[in-house]
């Protein structure tokens, strides 16, 4: 199993808590998977929560996403973790691991794109 910290790299780190069921997932899915690819000194974890290996990778096929750092949470537990049920959730961490925010639903550009601002400059 992969750590934050090996994750991380000692870049800031994008957890993206997603399922391929959650219809919101679904449409903040393609900005993060496009973040991921323009964002060389941020890291994107997508934790699947409770799905199979094969419901995940036949939906990232059939919509066309290569996706790097995508995990599997079979029970669910960091979503547990975090007390919430609803989906999606994505959270923020500095470069030294330290969670600073967390979005609860559907995350729009701009919201984003503050964030990851907020992360890039940010001490390390």
């Amino acid at each position: 199993m992969l750590s934050l910290t090996e994750a991380a790299r000692g870049r800031p780190v994008v957890v993206n808590l997603w399922a391929s069921w959650c219809g919101p997932c679904r449409v903040e899915m393609p900005m993060l998977a496009a973040a991921q690819q323009r964002e060389p000194t941020v890291a994107f974890l997508f934790v699947n929560q409770g799905e199979s290996h094969a419901t995940v990778q036949s939906f990232l096929q059939q919509q066309g996403f290569t996706l790097r750092e995508v995990l599997l949470d079979s029970g669910s537990s960091l979503g547990q973790a975090i007390a919430s049920r609803d989906l999606p959730i994505t959270l923020f961490f500095d470069a030294k691991g330290r969670q600073v925010d967390a979005h609860f639903g559907i995350l729009n550009p701009a919201a984003l794109e503050s964030r990851l601002r907020q992360l890039r400059t940010a001490p390390r």
